[in-house]
């Protein structure tokens, strides 16, 4: 039973498992980092200058991630300093953040002066790194006022490490882009639909948050504040949490019960809202006494989508089998935020801070490919409808070809028997007679060309090849060309040896070839 659970979401799992390694990589090579001293003061006021700090240092905070990790506005400014050991020359100190934007660095030299470190402005990362090319007693870091950001730690590590591990995001981050771009074009080849629309703004978003997160901006020379940067993660987050809630109840059914269309109007409504707050909150500093980041209620927004959600899907698990790689994938993914906040929050120990943002890119694909595979589903079904229409129409046209040809046999004998007593009739009546016969036949053989038709098709027509005198089957057709060509007042001569040989041929079809050829000349 386990076994072919796994069978069946074995896509979605290799998907989760390409996610992990891609958040993996940028906890690579740790065992290459030097550990040091971190202490912290948070400046409410924000007057402290780095020549003042340096004389209070004795009054610093020790520091780790369960001390002081969130930045918030009404923090102020927040210092932080870092006892720099002994090593070599050139290294690299990596401030390992999220979200972060405003902040400056200082190295303290040997002789207490404070050199301004210039920031590598290197795209790829979360985090920011400063090139150590001189020693130094310890580094100053003046995290700015600023709207929100996460401190995760700080790293000193060789150069070659730090090469090694930027490879390393790189790739990552082009294999992201490429699950993003894959997403979209398998989204756009679907038919066009309502989920169709709200999975390509998923991944138009989710390739926006890409460039923001992992700072590519800095390749077009943009620059972002923290209050513009959030505003931006805040609508992000709005426009992903109403996408999902329609696309899942759409695709599990919810939405055709009238019940949940209110419950789904309602948490749209509630997510528009809470946006609404966060931004009024930006402008109304007395609104921030009640929220650390006027963007948490968006937060909350999603949670209340998250479990909805999940509830849909668990619900409609037995109904929707198709869903099965989704649910997991959904449920798992964005549980890890949940996992991260509580390690922040100091909870839960840092082993738990598994969320990174790549994994994102793995929902919209998957969702793409179901949607694909519904696409796929339908075009199997209206072809199969196709051809359940065709077979009614082979099975109408023989029982047609059959009831129009007993009439036409009764015509047929009838001017037969006449003919087989034709003395004593005019000529020029025995002549038409003989046309209406040969016309018969040839309608007879029209009818039968019906049946031929679908035969041909299914690659079953038969040929009825036999000796005869083509001068013999031109004759026999010239009766049934001659009253189009008199009507017209042309004339038709033919040429045909008499030592002509015979030929091994269908008369009928041959016959069927001549008349088409005449009449299309005539």
């Amino acid at each position: 039973m386990l076994f072919q659970f796994i069978k069946r979401l074995r896509f979605s799992l290799i998907l989760m498992l390409v996610g992990f390694f891609l958040g993996s990589c940028q906890n690579l090579m740790k065992a290459d980092a030097t550990k040091f001293s971190v202490k912290y003061l948070i400046d409410r006021e924000q007057s402290l200058e780095p020549a003042q700090l340096l004389q209070r240092l004795d009054s610093l905070s020790n520091w780790d991630r369960t001390s002081f990790n969130k930045m918030s506005k009404k923090h102020g400014n927040v210092w932080f300093h870092l006892d720099l050991p002994a090593g070599e020359i050139p290294r690299v100190l990596e401030f390992q953040t999220l979200n972060l934007i405003e902040f400056q660095a200082f190295l303290i030299k040997e002789d207490g002066e404070l050199q301004l470190m210039a920031l590598s402005n290197i795209p790829f990362s979360q985090n920011y790194s400063f090139r150590l090319n001189s020693s130094g007693r310890g580094v100053l870091i003046l995290l700015k006022q600023q709207w929100g950001g996460i401190i995760r730690g700080f790293n000193l590590i060789s150069i070659k490490t730090h090469e090694d591990q930027q490879l390393f995001r790189v790739l990552g981050t082009g294999l992201v882009m490429g699950l993003f771009l894959l997403s979209f074009l398998l989204t756009a080849l679907v038919g066009w639909s309502q989920n169709q629309f709200w999975l390509l703004v998923i991944i138009i978003n989710g390739l926006i948050g890409l460039l923001l997160e992992k700072k590519i901006y800095l390749l077009l020379d943009f620059s972002l504040d923290s209050e513009v940067y959030l505003k931006i993660f805040s609508v992000q987050l709005a426009i992903n949490s109403m996408a999902y809630l329609r696309i899942i109840a759409e695709k599990t059914g919810f939405n055709c019960i009238k019940f949940q269309n209110y419950i789904k109007h309602f948490l749209s409504t509630v997510i528009i809202t809470f946006m609404a707050i966060g931004f009024l909150a930006v402008e109304q500093e007395e609104l921030l006494n009640i929220f650390t980041n006027p963007f948490q209620l968006n937060i909350l927004g999603f949670i209340f989508v998250y479990f909805y959600c999940v509830m849909m899907l668990v619900a409609s698990w037995k109904r929707r089998p198709h869903l099965h790689e989704f649910a997991v994938g959904f449920t798992v993914i964005y549980s890890l935020p949940f996992l991260s906040n509580l390690t922040v929050e100091g909870t839960l120990p840092p082993i738990f801070d598994l969320w990174n943002p790549d994994y994102r890119a793995i929902i919209p694909l998957i969702l793409s490919i179901i949607l694909y595979k519904d696409r796929e589903l339908r075009l199997r079904s209206l072809t199969h409808l196709l051809e359940v229409q065709n077979r009614n129409k082979d099975l109408f046209l023989a029982r047609t070809s059959h009831e129009l040809r007993t009439p036409l046999a009764g015509m047929i004998g009838m001017c037969e028997s006449i003919l087989e007593k034709k003395s004593g009739l005019a000529a020029a009546l025995v002549r038409k007679l003989e046309v209406a016969v040969n016309s018969g036949r040839r309608m007879n053989q029209l009818i039968g060309d019906i049946t031929d038709f679908t035969n041909m098709r299914d690659g079953k027509l038969k040929l009825e090849r036999r000796p005869a005198n083509f001068s013999q089957i031109f004759q026999t057709m010239l009766p049934l060309v001659n009253p189009a060509i008199e009507r017209k007042q042309l004339n038709l001569k033919a040429q045909i040896p008499d030592n002509l040989p015979k030929i091994n041929v269908d008369e009928n079809r041959i016959q069927q070839v001549l008349f088409n050829l005449i009449n299309n000349a005539v």
